[in-house]
């Protein structure tokens, strides 16, 4: 189902290079997206009950999230660590099947 594809080093530091690129220009959409959210920092989510809680997931376009976090700009706070709204969460697992889509 998956192929082994060999790359030379150039193609490899050129990948890393677009990758992070994109990376960069996706976290500025994300943090104007954003701007709307009040936030919480973390000495305020003491006071934020987070024991029984369920996380649900969501795999979407980065095109829809406008759209999404609209409709719930009233409803949720962002957290700010740093006076920073986003933070790079990966998983080997997860760039691996990103990279192999691109």
């Amino acid at each position: 189902l998956l192929k082994e594809k060999k790359i030379s080093e150039d193609e490899s530091k050129n990948y890393e290079k677009e990758t992070q690129e994109n990376t960069d220009e996706n976290i500025n959409k994300i943090e104007k997206i954003l701007v709307p959210f009040s936030t919480i920092n973390l000495k305020d989510m003491d006071s934020v009950k987070l024991l029984n809680r369920t996380d649900t997931k969501f795999i979407f376009n980065l095109i829809d999230l406008d759209k999404i976090l609209q409709q719930v700009t009233n409803d949720y706070q962002i957290l700010s660590i740093n006076e920073k709204k986003v933070s790079i969460y990966a998983v080997l697992l997860i760039l691996f099947i990103f990279s192999y889509v691109l």
